[in-house]
């Protein structure tokens, strides 16, 4: 390779180092700030987990703290007011209730089943209410249902209980009625006792 070739390929590698020198030095240099203002991370009380600490007031029934009417439908226009929604959400714990409670009694298998199958508000995805639930709705009140709740065709009455999803036993579930809710009871899943659905939340089985 002749001189001349060795000082053109010299002045390459040179001019390849300087280049490269160029490019990183605009790149440490580039500016810090961001593309565009950064978005805010604050959030509106809904769109927050539901905690079961809060204790939400249930005055106002569909248009309280705790309680909102949702899942509306088409009514006859001469009906009650307030009848147009089919379900409530409880801000409390999240879970969307029927606004309807059964007014029939069926077995755990056939109460666990009514609910899944069903359809409302145009929504599948019902399930049988964890003993949890069903006493999360509950207090001190005469009827342990906290005043001016939206929900119909409740039994409070003490004489009928309500299926949960959660076992008790291997042949049994357990179960409340309103004349103590707070006391644990069950039932053998032969047996008839009403229902009442929900939506959302986590289903599990538990003993």
């Amino acid at each position: 390779m002749t001189k001349l070739h060795q000082l053109g390929w010299g002045a390459a590698a040179i001019f390849a180092l300087l280049f490269a020198a160029s490019l990183a030095r605009d790149a440490q240099g580039g500016s810090l700030d961001p593309p565009s203002p950064p978005a805010s991370t604050m959030k509106a009380l809904d769109d927050l987990p539901p905690s079961w600490h809060q204790q939400l007031s249930a005055t106002g029934g569909c248009s309280s703290e705790r309680f909102e009417c949702v899942m509306p439908i088409v009514v006859d226009p001469n009906s009650p007011p307030g009848t147009e929604f089919t379900a409530v959400l409880d801000h409390e714990t999240g879970v969307v209730w029927a606004r309807h409670a059964s007014t029939t009694s069926d077995n755990w298998s056939g109460a666990a089943f009514t609910c899944r199958a069903m359809q409302l508000g145009g929504r599948y995805g019902w399930r049988l209410p964890t003993i949890e639930e069903l006493k999360s709705l509950t207090d001190t009140s005469p009827d342990h249902l906290p005043d001016d709740h939206p929900f119909l065709d409740v039994d409070t009455s003490g004489a009928v209980a309500y299926w949960s999803l959660t076992s008790d036993g291997s042949n049994g579930a357990a179960t409340m009625n309103y004349v103590n809710p707070g006391q644990n009871t069950g039932a053998l899943k032969s047996l008839q006792n009403r229902y009442w659905c929900v939506r959302g939340g986590v289903a599990y089985d538990g003993i």
